[in-house]
Order: C-alpha cells, then structure tokens, then sequence
C-alpha cells in the first residue's frame, strides 16, 4: 500500500479505544474520509453530530457509533428510518465488524479500524492503513432502489440476494407494491441474473413482464401496480460505465408509444439532470406516422437542431433531449454518446453524476 493512503493518528498514551477510519460513499463515489478519534461518533444532518451527513433522508441524529466491551457498535437513532448493516435494518444496537460497510439513507459508510503500531513508553500511535475501497466501489455492480422520492443504492457483493417486503431480505423495499419475497439476484459468470418469485406485480423491462432476465449495465426493472404505484431497480456496472456504446432503441409494432424521461416510470430512462422527470413522448399514430411531443421539460426537445412542442419525425431526423442526441430509424431510434460531459456541468457538486442512459427499451 502506498505512504500516500496512510496516515498516522497520535492519541493519548493507553487510549481506551480503538481508532476507526469511515470511507463515505453514495453510490459509487467518494464522498470523505473521516477519522474516528473519540470513543463515541453521532451521525446525523445536525450540525452538532460528530460526522454530519448532509444529504436526503437522513434524520438529524440519525445513528451513533460507540466502543463498549472492547468494541464498536452500531446504533440506530431513528427508529423510523433504521441504519441498515449487512442488508438488515438495525432496531437496537449491533457489534461493528472490521472492513464492513452500513447504510445511513443514501450514504453507504465503510468501516475500518486504525493499527496500533510503536510501543507503550510513548504515546499511542495508530496508523491509518486506507483500504482502496475507492477501485473497489468504482468497479461495483450497484442495484438503486428509488420509489417516491428515496432512492438507495446496494452494492451487490453476494451470490444471492433477495428483493421484497420483508426486512430479512437483504434488499428491502418496504411497500405493498412489492411482495414478501418478490424477486431473487443471482450471480450469473461474472454479472447478475434477476429472477421472479413468484410475486404479485412481477417485474417489467421494456414494457413486458419477465421471468428472469441476466442484467446489463444501465438496466432498469420495474415493479407496478394497478394503481400507478412503482419500485425501479437501476442496475449499475461500474466495469462498463465509462464506455458509453452505440445502442438501439426499438419501438415494436405493437408499443403505440414511448415515454421518456428521467424517472423510473419512463419506458426510456434517461438519468441526467439536463433531462425533466417526464420529458418527451415518442408516439405512432393510427396512421403509422411517428411523432415526438415534448412534454413541458425544462430544457426542451429539439428535432433537427429546432425546439419543438409536437413534430412528425422522419428516418434520418436527429433528434436531442437534454445531453443525449439521437438518430431517428423507421424501426429503431440509434443513440449517440452525451455531448454534454457530468464534470463540466457538475464541476463542484457532491451529486454522482451519471454516465449514460438506461438501457429500459434498450435492445
């Protein structure tokens, strides 16, 4: 390990407890490193918690870490929104095993403990050996979880992981849209396959409801019900994030219409923050006449470089929406890379930016 990712912390001579390293993430990106000098740490939105965590859905005292008996624990202090360790919600308070990670709302914290080197005629010396947690988590295969307004995101790092209702399972969605064990991961070569349990409202990609599906980076699945209520699963792999491909888009004979937007209700899911929540309409009329409709969006639908409200497109009309452009086909729609890069747009934000579009209605 380089010198670079160590760090030595100098502590009173016989410290009662042992130092801690927190590696904070939301998804995939690095967010800090915080060191854990005192035996005690609040986490919480308030500004008077040791480590304060200033994102969505995170309770102003929101969890505490504590040595006690010659260890650290993890407790919940919002008994509403429980942190989650090793996939479970924690109710009470939990032994916090070394290199594991917890989940406080959005924010994937990863826990480390600081060595003790030197010797006991001077004072306490850990060294603060980082764990290169940061290839690690760039290279995951990440499910997020959004419904309403919460969105979480899980590394997936086990062979098999469960998605429903029930809190054992190690992706829990706490809503009746989804059932007590909806859905199964699991590792498939060297990816994830997506298996239906046999669940009330099933899963839908690209407008069908499937069985199983292997999963491929940018993937959306969606769990709905008849009322309009809907849980989407974004698989994310990191190994292929940067490499934006040329992909095609289909709209079969018998999908009358295509939505597109940036939440997960859209048949095309574009997540990007240049792109509105329901942003275009890509619809076939009785006629067989393809028209496109922007749908109020912030930033316009554009088609040959002309802002539009409603237009006919034709084979060969380029087509753009937000940082995305397309090239319109009779049958398919084939999408270029964005023209607009995250970094410039996003130069300073704390808010991962995302490296493409979802591959919903992707073919």
């Amino acid at each position: 390990m380089s010198g670079e990712r160590n760090k030595l912390i100098i502590m009173p001579k016989h410290t009662p407890f042992q130092p801690a390293i927190l590696q904070i993430y939301v998804g995939a990106q690095h967010l800090a490193t915080h060191y854990v000098t005192r035996p005690s740490l609040r986490i919480g939105r308030a500004r008077g918690c040791e480590l304060v965590l200033d994102q969505p859905y995170i309770e102003r005292q929101h969890a505490l870490l504590r040595w006690q008996g010659g260890q650290w624990w993890l407790e919940s202090l919002a008994p509403d929104h429980p942190v989650r360790y090793t996939g479970q919600p924690v109710p009470m308070a939990v032994p916090l095993l070394p290199d594991t990670t917890f989940e406080v709302g959005p924010v994937q914290v990863h826990f480390a403990l600081a060595d003790h080197v030197g010797d006991d005629s001077q004072p306490s010396t850990f060294l603060a050996e980082l764990p290169d947690t940061t290839l690690a988590m760039s290279h995951a295969q990440l499910l997020r979880v959004s419904y309403g307004q919460i969105s979480s995101s899980y590394p997936l790092n086990q062979p098999v992981l469960r998605i429903g209702r029930d809190p054992a399972c190690e992706i829990s969605i706490p809503l009746r849209t989804v059932s007590r064990h909806h859905a199964t991961l699991t590792r498939h070569g060297d990816g994830y396959r997506i298996s239906d349990q046999h669940s009330a409202n099933g899963l839908m990609l690209h407008g069908r409801r499937v069985q199983q599906h292997t999963l491929q980076h940018g993937d959306t699945i969606t769990i709905a019900n008849e009322r309009g209520h809907h849980v989407g699963l974004h698989y994310t792999d990191q190994r292929v994030a940067d490499q934006p491909p040329l992909t095609t888009l289909t709209l079969a004979p018998e999908q009358p219409a295509l939505a597109i937007g940036r939440s997960s209700d859209n048949a095309l899911i574009l997540d990007h923050p240049l792109v509105s929540a329901q942003h275009a309409l890509l619809q076939r009329t009785a006629s067989g006449d393809v028209f496109l409709t922007d749908l109020g969006s912030t930033n316009g639908t554009f088609v040959q470089g002309e802002r539009i409200s409603r237009s006919r497109v034709q084979a060969g009309n380029l087509i753009q929406i937000g940082a995305y452009q397309f090239i319109y086909r009779e049958r398919a729609v084939a999408l270029r890379p964005p023209i607009i890069s995250c970094a410039s747009m996003r130069e300073g934000s704390s808010t991962p930016c995302p490296t493409g579009p979802s591959r919903s209605s992707v073919t």
